[in-house]
């Protein structure tokens, strides 16, 4: 799924499209539950990483996976943090930052624009398209096609499970478990 122009664009597999016939009205079902609790897993792995490189300016964050099993965020550590305290740290920042009701926004930007907030993360941006960037309260905007929730109040249950370095990496695990699903 991504959005362009202000309108949602769904990508479907050629596979799916191979059992229906051209000029044949299809009917989509979306799975409700399981699109919010994929919005909620996103929206926390977002929530982890900023509350991560505000606390750690030096790290950059690179990968997500924001999934049921193994929800994790990643980044570049080359300063190697220190470990010990973190997970209670963040996830005290976790609740503060929930309770807070912080809005999550999408906006459209171009490379230059995103690219000047987020220099770190330039050479992951496509240069000639449309970069959708969404922000959480006041943290800095990242580059992202996801679908999210509104605000962090829909996080409830949202904690670190897990923290783990290799080499100049550092990923963090996290769960949705004490919250609705």
């Amino acid at each position: 799924m991504g959005a362009l122009n202000g309108t949602v664009q769904h990508f479907v597999p050629k596979a799916h499209f191979e059992a229906v016939e051209n000029d044949v009205p299809a009917r989509l079902v979306v799975d409700k539950p399981r699109r919010i609790r994929n919005a909620r897993l996103h929206t926390a792995g977002h929530l982890v990483g900023h509350i991560l490189e505000t606390m750690h300016p030096r790290l950059i964050p690179i990968k997500g996976y924001h999934f049921n099993e193994g929800a994790h965020v990643e980044f570049i550590d080359e300063s190697h943090i220190a470990l010990a305290g973190l997970i209670d740290a963040v996830n005290e920042k976790i609740v503060a930052d929930i309770e807070a009701d912080r809005s999550v926004c999408a906006v459209m930007s171009n490379f230059n624009d995103v690219s000047a907030r987020r220099p770190d993360l330039a050479p992951f941006i496509p240069k000639d398209t449309p970069t959708r960037t969404v922000r959480i309260g006041d943290y800095k905007a990242l580059p992202c096609g996801g679908t999210h929730m509104r605000s962090t109040s829909e996080l409830t249950g949202l904690q670190i499970t897990r923290v783990k370095r290799k080499k100049d990496r550092l990923k963090i695990s996290y769960s949705l478990d004490g919250g609705r699903r």
